[in-house]
């Protein structure tokens, strides 16, 4: 899923949960500014690009986390997606 189009407008979609960005996209630049303001992330699988809401993001550190005595510093990268998801449930809502 991921990024697609539909004439001139992008959707944006969690390949992982396949939830939908809330906003609808014009252009390129500004679905990657929605990506970087709102903690989603792109990364390569099986030499394929997808991207990852935030929800997800912290899902998979919470499981890590439990599955995997983490260090410290895993502990805050953690922390941090969190505040990521905050941002992106309150842009949700909005």
């Amino acid at each position: 899923m991921g990024i697609e189009t539909d004439g001139k407008i992008m959707y944006l979609y969690c390949d992982v949960c396949g939830e939908k960005a809330a906003p609808d996209f014009y252009t390129f630049d500004d679905l990657i500014a929605y990506k970087r303001t709102c903690g989603w992330k792109s990364q390569r699988r099986d030499g394929e690009w997808e991207d990852v809401c935030p929800k997800c993001q912290v899902e998979k550190a919470i499981n890590t986390y439990q599955t995997k005595k983490t260090k410290s510093h895993q502990l805050i990268r953690l922390v941090k997606r969190a505040k990521g998801i905050q941002k992106y449930l309150k842009q949700e809502v909005e």
